[in-house]
């Protein structure tokens, strides 16, 4: 996303962080490849518009560009979870073009064998999170806000209600209830009066019907909103509560610390991809690799889940495409080899990213690691848990699912 009208605020940092990150990854394998016969890496960049609403469109214009450009052999990035990316996703699988996706994260995507994506799906994030909330938090209690015109929103609260309000077995927990709550971002003339009329709801109720965890399923815009109206008025003798989200929260600390408050309560959300400096440290795979090599390109800034996960993204299309090229039969790199060698990036075969581990199990990625972080009252994120195989994370802790 490179453009938008009024109002989507930051979400459009996610298309620049994207582009830093497809950068950093194409610039490491140029240089690696420079003085060989092997073939050099362009990247064409192609804008979805703000809320991916022009992604069908991008598509369309990429399926004709292929047609005539053979050396246009597979597609990355491809926007949000919403519906407009799901039409491009047909379209780009229909010409044949492979995908790999970077953060996109809804359930149910894709129809098509051309499609992998290096983010764990909405119900793993979703299962981790309500896991914590239930063993770490001791939450009994959920009030869950969303919205339900944004494919995203809609899927990752049904997927968290679904795992907050069952057992281990699948069987409903007698334990644990849930409150829905929505309201409506494409609707921006009421949105912070929907936002406010939800909040007093919860701070007026009686203290045996006040949640204990308030699950924001929504994008990072209007956050904002939730965090001010908690710290209003109305709210002012209701502390018992935590906050969580989803990973389009990880657009808050762009660049690094959130621009508004945070308050009354720190924010906690789960993520594909600790904060750049803490990824370094003791980060996945190939994390320190990408880190010295972000850096150098970009020093006075801080990766994050967007830019590693789109680093990760093009990599695993490097790979493939390395793996397909073949100088004695061809110098051409096909479309068709390439969707070839994604297929072999199995549970046997792992790539080694700097977001983890990636093995795709039918396009998707199997026990990919999922962060949780907390953004204290500075704003600054910080790493407080992990599921998934990393190697700062030899075990899962009680409250992860299992992989999947």
């Amino acid at each position: 996303m490179l453009s938008t009208a009024s109002g989507v605020g930051k979400s459009l940092a996610a298309g620049r962080n994207e582009i830093a990150g497809a950068y950093v990854a194409q610039r490491e394998y140029n240089e690696s490849v420079l003085h060989t016969a092997r073939p050099l890496l362009r990247l064409l960049v192609a804008n979805t518009g703000g809320n991916s609403a022009w992604a069908d469109l991008t598509a369309r214009q990429i399926v004709e560009l292929a047609r005539t450009d053979p050396t246009v052999i597979a597609v990355t990035g491809l926007g949000q979870s919403r519906d407009t990316t799901k039409q491009a996703i047909k379209l780009l699988g229909e010409a044949g073009l492979p995908m790999v996706a970077s953060t996109n994260s809804a359930d149910a995507l894709a129809e098509t064998k051309l499609y992998f994506r290096v983010a764990p799906r909405n119900r793993r994030q979703a299962a981790v999170a309500a896991g914590y909330a239930k063993q770490a938090l001791k939450a009994r209690r959920a009030a869950v806000l969303v919205d339900p015109d944004d494919l995203y929103s809609a899927n990752l609260a049904a997927d968290f209600i679904a795992s907050f309000t069952r057992t281990e077995t699948g069987a409903p927990d007698p334990a644990r209830s849930y409150e829905r709550y929505e309201y409506h971002a494409a609707r921006p003339a009421e949105v912070g009066r929907v936002m406010l009329d939800i909040v007093r709801t919860m701070c007026r109720a009686p203290t045996e019907r006040r949640p204990d965890i308030i699950y924001y399923s929504g994008r990072s815009n209007e956050y904002p909103l939730l965090s001010e109206y908690l710290g209003g008025s109305d709210c002012r003798d209701w502390k018992g509560y935590t906050i969580m989200g989803g990973d389009d929260l990880t657009n808050l600390p762009t660049p690094p610390e959130a621009t508004f408050p945070l308050r009354p309560k720190p924010l906690i959300y789960t993520t594909a991809a600790p904060p750049g400096s803490q990824l370094a440290a003791r980060g996945p795979g190939r994390s320190a690799q990408f880190h010295a090599a972000f850096r150098q390109s970009f020093p006075r800034d801080e990766p994050n889940e967007h830019t590693v996960l789109a680093y990760d993204a093009v990599s695993v299309a490097i790979y493939a495409m390395g793996a397909a090229y073949q100088p004695y039969a061809s110098q051409e790199v096909r479309r068709g080899d390439v969707l070839t060698e994604l297929g072999k990036i199995d549970l046997k075969h792992p790539v080694h990213g700097a977001s983890g581990t990636i093995k795709f199990n039918g396009g998707e990625p199997y026990d990919k690691a999922v962060f949780l972080l907390q953004l204290d009252e500075s704003g600054a994120p910080r790493w407080i848990g992990t599921c998934g195989r990393i190697p700062s994370n030899p075990t899962d802790p009680d409250y992860c699912p299992p992989p999947e």
